[in-house]
């Protein structure tokens, strides 16, 4: 088994059981739009996209600019509706802390913007557990880019001689990351992703439950 020293981790279907606070913030935001909301089944198919492109994927048309703009209306509707509707999968807590307990550098990389990863992760008690979170952001580079882990995340993590980085993920777009810099994937399966299209890119491991995932170090 190979000794990693920095674990990249996606948020939404791998720490986070996001899927009933999505699916209630995204519905709500088609109907303050006054369009028909999206079936559950159509919007889990998108989660771990960037949002404003998820919005107008389900949308079926639709401007980056008006993206942009529905976007703040779903955040705004998170803000003070779903935040509460947010759970942990079971074993993510003990995982991160495990993660923290043995000294592993520990970075989130998701399509959720970066403050309000921070937020969620204080309110279960977890901020500590990790030193950065690469989060969604305009300008980007955001994940798959290479460029977030060449330009952003390696300077800082990955200066130490013999670096071994994985990320852990659980839809194609995380394990593409990996792939594009050079990392080992770990596909969690128990999340949102589609699990051929994930097999299909030949992660080096697969975690049905999180309580696998802190044996990979």
């Amino acid at each position: 088994m190979p000794t990693y020293d920095l674990a990249m981790l996606d948020f939404d279907g791998t720490l986070a059981d996001s899927a009933g606070s999505v699916v209630h913030c995204i519905q709500g935001t088609f109907r303050s739009r006054g369009e028909q909301p999206p079936t559950e089944a159509a919007i889990r198919a998108t989660i771990g996209i960037p949002l404003p492109e998820a919005l107008m994927l389900l949308r079926g048309h639709g401007t980056p600019a008006e993206g942009q703009d529905w976007a703040q209306t779903y955040r705004d509707i998170f803000l003070a509706e779903g935040m509460g509707r947010m759970r942990l999968f079971a074993g993510a807590a003990g995982f991160l802390s495990g993660l923290a307990e043995r000294g592993v550098a520990t970075v989130i990389v998701s399509a959720r913007k970066a403050e309000n990863t921070w937020v969620l992760l204080e309110s279960f008690g977890l901020s500590h557990t990790v030193q950065e979170i690469y989060g969604y952001t305009n300008e980007g580079p955001n994940k798959p880019d290479p460029r977030l882990y060449q330009e952003l995340i390696h300077p800082r993590f990955g200066r130490n001689e013999g670096h071994r980085a994985i990320m852990v993920g659980d839809t194609h777009i995380d394990l593409e990351f990996a792939r594009a810099v050079g990392a080992h994937a770990c596909w969690a399966s128990y999340g949102y992703g589609d699990a051929g299209r994930c097999r299909g890119l030949r992660p080096e491991f697969t975690a049905a439950h999180p309580s696998e995932l802190l044996g990979l170090f």
